[in-house]
């Protein structure tokens, strides 16, 4: 049903933007995690995941039924590609391996671990050893075992794992349809996270190098992608996603803004007169990108300030099992 589930909501997005498929589950990805965030404010996280499923299942079967005709090429260009192939893959043989797994490092029983549990199975933020982060990527593997029916340390991973390979699938975009190329860009996907193996990546559901990856997506997206509509719904999720992202997401996100907006003025200058490039369109997209970072983290703090009471009950509860 998982499985379902997302490719209908990539299914979705590749009609959207006109793009093939792997390009297009990062963007299922970032807009559920979006929505359950937006949704946890007024206390629906749970109705929401059901909301999301169905929302996914009737774009997904839409934009298939506008491409039922024979002659249309939907189906061949942009959804039966080597990325679909290989997300499959991942999904499964990490569905596999990852569903029984136990999660032993130290921060999943001080935090990741019970922040998620507890989330589970009081569909809020809200856990006995407080809001330390903010909710991504706990968002995401919420969504995956209340889909599943069941909360498992596995799932933690399999989900960290799927939204970290969804990142790095566009890659094939570059490939020009050449089977070695697909073959070589095959392995550089599976074998980047390895990179970070210190950041227990396969065995733990720790974000840090999701924040690596997601960061390095969003900048050679913004550099090299030429679909404008599917870049600046790439790059406003991201951000969001990534200021969402441990308590230092946030100046993580301003760094990536700052590297683009240095990017634009540098590539811009003896072009055109200083005054020009500041009021440039590529310019307001940066201050616009910021503005968006500073706006999710005062809106985390908001939840932090709206629901302080109930953080403060499940503080002292906590304590009094310590005592006990």
């Amino acid at each position: 049903m998982l499985y379902i589930i997302l490719c209908m909501g990539s299914i979705f997005w590749a009609d959207r933007y006109h793009k093939k498929i792997e390009n297009c589950f990062v963007l299922t990805f970032l807009s559920t995690m979006l929505i359950l965030y937006i949704a946890s404010f007024l206390n629906l996280l749970e109705a929401a995941v059901w909301g999301i499923a169905m929302f996914w299942i009737l774009l997904g079967g839409h934009a298939l039924w506008r491409h039922r005709k024979k002659e249309d090429l939907f189906l061949q260009q942009q959804v039966a590609t080597t990325g679909f192939l290989l997300f499959t893959i991942l999904f499964f043989v990490f569905l596999v391996f990852s569903f029984n797994k136990m999660l032993t490092n130290w921060d999943q029983y001080s935090y990741w671990s019970i922040c998620t549990k507890n989330t589970f199975y009081n569909n809020n933020w809200i856990t006995d050893v407080g809001i330390q982060y903010p909710p991504v990527p706990i968002a995401i593997e919420y969504f995956f075992m209340k889909i599943a029916g069941e909360y498992r340390q596995g799932i933690e991973a399999f989900a960290l794992q799927m939204l970290t390979f969804s990142c790095l699938l566009p890659l094939f975009q570059y490939t020009k349809e050449k089977r070695i190329q697909k073959v070589a860009v095959s392995i550089l996907v599976i074998c980047v996270p390895a990179i970070f193996i210190m950041l227990n990546f396969y065995d733990s559901s720790y974000p840090d190098a999701l924040m690596g990856i997601l960061l390095g997506f969003m900048l050679s997206t913004y550099l090299l992608e030429e679909n404008k509509d599917y870049r600046k719904t790439v790059l406003i999720m991201s951000f969001i996603a990534l200021t969402l992202m441990k308590s230092t997401g946030v100046f993580i996100a301003i760094i990536g803004v700052m590297i683009l907006l240095f990017y634009e003025i540098l590539s811009q200058k003896g072009k055109k007169p200083f005054r020009k490039i500041i009021t440039s369109k590529r310019i307001k997209t940066c201050m616009l990108l910021l503005l968006i970072v500073i706006g999710t983290f005062i809106s985390w703090k908001g939840y932090q300030t709206f629901y302080s009471g109930d953080l403060k009950q499940a503080s002292t509860q906590a304590i009094r099992r310590r005592k006990r």
